[in-house]
């Protein structure tokens, strides 16, 4: 019988209208090593073709199926998908990894769709599940897998972990095997690119310190040059992405690389992510290099308003820090995309004030930044959270896999951790309020054109929502009620 090997990745949809649609660097990481092996690579991205199991080709050849996901919609998606081939092709393993599967390992590889999670990075252990389930071992030697072993009462098993990949033993990001020009479409030829992996910060609330452990991995400068240099060339790129969760660390690194830039003639805008504190280590004439060479967008995790939240999610930056980087950047002529968090379990109305303060001063310091407003996720076994009830009665610590993901990481999050007044507060502004003040201080004031009775709904929304933020007025939520009985008769993503 022919050796099977053919590997085929799954990845699923996150959002309606994604743009700009970059390709899902995660699987291409792990399918750009196989393909370096020999084996044949197929990747479905759902979020570009919809597909479903009947895509899947001569299933003979077929030696497993991966699947990436993020937390939420990603990986209840992924699920879906999974239960489909267990259905029609049950003898096919399914093997998961990700940042979901990262973060709860021992959820995801209880569930029945789940034969094997890879915890961490997935280059090297890869390679030991395809060269495992190809001599028909087990995953017992495969570093970082967990799994539920059915012979054992259905323990789980948790091999040791993986280390920080060494990302200069990976092979370069193969973007043929997503067709990139399918991608070129959706994101004005665009490229996402990453030079390192890891952070560095002590967050208390960020995913990285699961995987990462505070370290940092680092591509070769002469390296990330080299092979920029190849994709430029091939497609024309104009953009890119540097999805490093830290790309400005390292200082003389990014000065030479922007150096590289101008020297080569690339004309290219870019965009990299920060820390607040490490960015105002560049000094003006930094900041203006990298604009010359084409940084457009600097990204960076100012997450409340309030420094009391700062020191307690162990952010270590000032308030100050975050301020200070505002006015330079706009100074510099370079956005600046905040992250900002709202629902820790111990913020106020107070601290929640000073966030949207915050991010209003932020944009009207350049309405061309851009302020994006996340809703706090903790863990499923956090102490915080894990004897909490749920509405079924049963405790968080408790759930499984798809109990917990219609709780986390999705529009219809309850947080028990809060009252329910500061929850409502919480998803009137973030759902509703907050957007509208952002729109008004971008157009710089300018009315709406179209449709009267669209632009009439437009700025009375606008209004409310700016009398509301600028009085702290949080009370008698009318707007919120409203679409709450709204999605009652006709659902919708918010689904409160």
């Amino acid at each position: 019988m022919k050796p099977k090997n053919r590997v085929l990745f799954y990845y699923p949809k996150m959002m309606e209208n994604q743009y700009p649609l970059y390709t899902p660097n995660e699987v291409l990481a792990v399918g750009s090593v196989l393909h370096s092996k020999g084996y044949k690579v197929d990747i479905l991205d759902q979020r570009l073709i919809k597909t479903d199991v009947r895509d899947l080709g001569d299933s003979r050849d077929l030696l497993f199926i991966g699947i990436s996901a993020k937390i939420g919609r990603q990986s209840r998606d992924g699920l879906e998908f999974a239960k489909s081939v267990n259905l029609e092709l049950p003898e096919i393993p399914i093997i998961w990894g990700g940042w979901a599967p990262t973060r709860h390992p021992g959820e995801f590889a209880r569930h029945p769709s789940v034969d094997c999670v890879i915890a961490g990075d997935g280059e090297d252990a890869i390679l030991q599940v395809a060269e495992a389930l190809g001599s028909g071992r087990d995953f017992s030697r495969v570093q970082g897998a967990v799994y539920e072993d059915t012979e054992n009462d259905g323990k789980i098993i948790f091999n040791p972990p993986l280390p920080v990949m060494d990302l200069t033993r990976t092979p370069m990001l193969n973007y043929d095997l997503v067709h990139l020009d399918r991608y070129m479409d959706k994101s004005g030829r665009a490229l996402s690119y990453q030079t390192t992996r890891g952070c560095g910060g002590k967050c208390s609330f960020c995913c990285l310190n699961d995987q990462y452990n505070h370290k940092r991995s680092i591509v070769p400068r002469e390296r990330v040059i080299d092979e920029l240099a190849f994709w430029i060339k091939k497609y024309d790129i104009k953009f890119i992405s540097f999805s490093d969760s830290n790309l400005f660390a390292n200082r003389n690194r990014v000065l030479k690389l922007a150096g590289e830039f101008l020297r080569r003639d690339w004309k290219i805008k870019w965009e990299g992510t920060g820390r607040a504190d490490q960015l105002n280590n560049y000094s003006d004439e930094h900041f203006e290099l990298l604009k010359r060479s084409g940084c457009q967008w600097i990204y960076t995790g100012l997450e409340s308003g309030s420094q009391r939240i700062l020191d307690s999610i162990q952010k270590r930056i000032q308030l100050d820090d975050c301020t200070e980087l505002v006015s330079r950047l706009s100074k510099a002529d370079i956005r600046l995309w905040g992250h900002m968090i709202s629902g820790f379990p111990d913020e106020t109305l107070t601290d929640l004030s000073k966030s949207i303060d915050l991010a209003l001063w932020t944009k009207r310091q350049n309405p061309k930044n851009k302020i994006t407003f996340n809703i706090f996720m903790p863990r499923s076994n956090d102490n915080l959270i894990k004897d909490i009830r749920i509405g079924s009665g049963r405790k968080f610590k408790d759930m499984e896999l798809e109990e917990m993901l219609t709780v986390f990481g999705n529009a219809r999050l309850r947080m028990p951790w809060l009252s329910q007044k500061m929850e409502r507060i919480i998803k009137g502004i973030y759902f509703i309020y907050l957007q509208p003040y952002l729109d008004y201080i971008e157009a710089e004031g300018k009315m709406d054109k179209g449709n009267p009775l669209a632009v009439f709904k437009s700025f009375i929304r606008r209004r409310i929502s700016m009398y509301r933020l600028d009085h702290k007025y949080y009370g008698f939520p009318v707007l919120y009620w409203l679409l709450r009985i709204r999605n009652r008769i006709k659902p919708s993503g918010h689904g409160w």
